[in-house]
Parts: C-alpha cells; structure tokens; sequence
C-alpha cells in the first residue's frame, strides 16, 4: 500500500506539475510552428509581387514573399555570404541591384562553391529577377567576424553589407533570386531558392517531457509502497 511523505510528495508534485506545463508549451509552440510553415508556404508560392506592392505591406509580413523586380546588377563590387548547402561549404553572391524604380537592394545571386573554378560575372545587360524576400539577421555570439577585405559575410547583414559596398540599399531585406533572365553565361552562381527548413520537434519535446513527468510519478509510487503488513 502507499504511505506517501509529505516532502517527497511535495517535490514530486512540483515537478509533476512544471514537466506537464514544459510538454503542454511544446505542444502551443506545435501549433504555433505549424502555423508559420503554412504562412510561409503561402507567401512564397504565390504570383510574384512587384516591389511597389511589396513596400505598401508591413514589414513584418515581407519576409518569404514572392517578389519580381528589374534593374541593373552592380558587378563590382560585391559581397559572399558563406553558408553550407548540399553540396557542401560555399558562398552565396550576393550584389546590389539599380532598380529601376530608383534605388538600390540588395539581390542574392545564387551559390558557388569554395572550390569553384568557372563562376561567372554578374550580367551588365538589364536583368529580371524573381524570388523571395529574405530579411537581414544580426550575427551571433559565436558568430565568425566578417572578412571585410575581401568582402566575405557569415550572416545576411544588410547594414554591414551595405555599408562594405558603400551603398544605401533598401534596409533590412536581400531579395533571394529563384530565377534571372538573362541567367548567368556559367554554372556558377547557381540561381535558386536556397534550402529554408523550419525545424518541428516540439511533439518529440512534448512527449519527452510527459515521459518525464510519468517516470516520476513511478518513481514516487515505488519510494512510497510499503507491503501490505499481515
């Protein structure tokens, strides 16, 4: 029979309760994630937006849109943002664009590999972009310093690659080109959407914590269970 303690109870019924509470959050933040992917999906397949309409929505709804824009690529100078795609460590070119709405923005051209051999310059005819809206990030803790002498970024940081560039561009957002016409004369830059996974293990977090929560509860029955006394 059980002849709970009063202490051991008490901590085990605390922790019962906040295991329970950890697991019922990763299950709102399930929801939530589930959320986001399909709002991504949305705005990313949608008709391509032009940059007008793009400006008239709030910031905060911009990121992963499907935008079209037409100008004249700058091909020198330019900034690579190293990032690891499938096949393997290498750069994203990315350079600013003269829209012809007036103004610059920054385009991200495609991936090349570090070992590379035949990348190709950026077109100097007028060009036609179509892509998603990426927004800027803010380079972490650990973080590598960029490479300003030659340019070489470790985080889409607009107002550092502006700044390196010497250019005002439109803030905080890279235009991620899906496909350019003209393309480029090479193989490299690759022109795509780069490979944007949004990671959902909050069920496997979830049930991690319920079963968390179930062994405590055995293991303060078992502390607890006296034999039966004859």
């Amino acid at each position: 029979m059980l002849r709970p303690r009063f202490w051991p109870t008490l901590i085990a019924a605390i922790g019962v309760l906040v295991l329970t509470g950890l697991g019922l959050w990763q299950l709102e933040r399930r929801g939530w994630k589930h959320g986001l992917i399909a709002d991504i999906e949305t705005r990313s397949t949608a008709e391509p937006a032009s940059l007008a309409e793009l400006m008239r929505l709030a910031p905060e709804t911009r990121p992963f849109r499907h935008v079209r824009v037409s100008g004249f690529l700058v091909q020198q100078p330019f900034v690579r943002l190293y990032v690891t795609a499938k096949e393997g460590p290498g750069h994203r070119y990315i350079h600013a664009m003269r829209l012809d709405e007036g103004g610059f923005m920054l385009v991200d051209l495609g991936f090349a590999p570090l070992d590379a051999r035949d990348v190709a310059p950026a077109p100097a005819e007028h060009v036609t972009l179509t892509g998603l809206i990426r927004v800027g990030e803010e380079p972490g803790r650990f973080t590598p310093a960029p490479d300003l002498a030659n340019r070489i970024f470790y985080a889409r940081d607009v107002a550092a690659m502006a700044a390196s560039l010497d250019l005002a561009v439109l803030p905080d957002m890279v235009l991620e080109a899906e496909m350019m016409t003209p393309p480029f004369a090479g193989k490299w830059p690759r022109t795509g959407r780069a490979i944007t996974e949004i990671t959902d293990n909050h069920l496997q977090y979830a049930l991690t914590w319920f079963a968390l929560a179930l062994v405590l509860i055995i293991v303060w029955a078992v502390y607890h269970w006296r034999p039966r006394s004859l």
